[in-house]
């Protein structure tokens, strides 16, 4: 049972989880991925900077702006960097999908300490679904059929992995502070190089443009990434 409070902050991040991967999807389409992940992984390290001063009073330090420097020139660093005029509302809206990831990562914090994981995934799953195939009618995307299929065995295992994702950073969450939450999550980027250098290279009868069209981001993400 939510508790009157408490409602709130389910509704903020519900909406920033449902709303968070239409902005994500297209920032990709649009824009280099080295580009679109940079920015993405960017404003969700710096959102979590900001949100959790605003709404924790969490203390930042020196340690803590140069971690955050840091992280932003590693990022420049794996990922190449490329930017038109034509792209600059991808960019708003990739880097709009990284500060609404980091509202529904931090705003967990208020509910965690009351709330187990499957009841906070559970409304933000929910309404993920539901916002996701009210944009999809609405532009008239169109809905893939369930089959056993390699393009439905991907989803399956992207859907798995973001459950399973989104269950540890609630639980993280609960007992870091949102920037240094922030900070470890960048190892998603440093895990992604190694799967594409040690796995993927092995076993080259995955198609990796196929998964990309069913948007599994371990293998957009890593295709394009230039490790310097």
């Amino acid at each position: 049972m939510i508790k009157a409070k408490d409602l709130i902050w389910f509704i903020l991040i519900a909406a920033a989880g449902g709303l968070n991967h239409a902005p994500y999807f297209y920032g990709f389409e649009h824009l280099p991925v080295g580009t679109a992940t940079l920015l993405f992984y960017m404003m969700l390290t710096i959102g979590a900077y900001i949100l959790g001063k605003l709404f924790f009073e969490e203390k930042m330090t020196k340690v803590k702006y140069f971690s955050l420097i840091l992280a932003v020139i590693g990022l420049n660093i794996i990922y190449r960097f490329s930017l038109t005029g034509s792209q600059i509302i991808p960019a708003i809206a990739t880097m709009f999908s990284g500060f609404l990831g980091a509202c529904a990562v931090v705003f967990s914090k208020k509910l965690s300490s009351y709330y187990t994981e499957t009841q906070i995934l559970t409304v933000l799953f929910s309404d993920m679904v539901i916002i996701n195939l009210a944009i999809c009618f609405i532009f008239k995307e169109n809905v893939p059929v369930i089959s056993f299929s390699t393009a439905w065995l991907a989803e399956a295992a992207y859907a798995s992995t973001m459950l399973i994702a989104n269950t540890a950073v609630i639980e993280g969450f609960k007992y870091l502070e949102p920037s240094i939450g922030s900070l470890i999550g960048l190892l998603e980027v440093i895990f992604c190089c190694y799967l594409w250098s040690d796995f993927f290279q092995r076993y080259h009868d995955y198609s990796i443009n196929h998964w990309q069209s069913n948007n599994y981001q371990f293998c957009r993400n890593a295709e394009y990434s230039k490790i310097s």
